[in-house]
């Protein structure tokens, strides 16, 4: 018997809130969460280890947020300074690889991924 499984991670944009940027001062962002999963079969089973980031839409400055937020961001779709864990990076970035990119690029450089 041949079993396919294995671990990976994904990200999923979960849905845009409001935020303001301290590089910026723009009030859009973008709510990501990152977890990795287990898989059997390329059908992802579970997820664990999440963690939760926003994104600005402007200058893609991003803030690591607590967890034990995310249920009240979620209702309120508000991001206040008391719900981020930790700024990233001021600046832009790739949020995949963390290379630096040009605000204009579609694409990292580095790793190809859509910014």
């Amino acid at each position: 018997m041949f079993f396919l499984m294995g671990f990976g991670n994904k990200e999923n944009i979960i849905e845009n809130v409001k935020f303001k940027c301290v590089n910026c001062t723009n009030e859009n962002a973008k709510l990501i969460e990152r977890a990795n999963y287990f898989s059997l079969f390329f059908i992802p089973l579970f997820k664990f280890s999440k963690k939760y980031f926003i994104v600005c839409s402007r200058c893609n400055s991003i803030y690591k947020l607590k967890n034990e937020s995310i249920k009240n961001i979620l209702k309120t779709k508000n991001v206040y300074y008391d719900d981020v864990e930790g700024i990233i990076n001021n600046g832009s970035i790739c949020y995949n690889c963390g290379a630096k990119v040009d605000p204009k690029d579609t694409y990292c450089h580095n790793c190809g991924k859509k910014l």
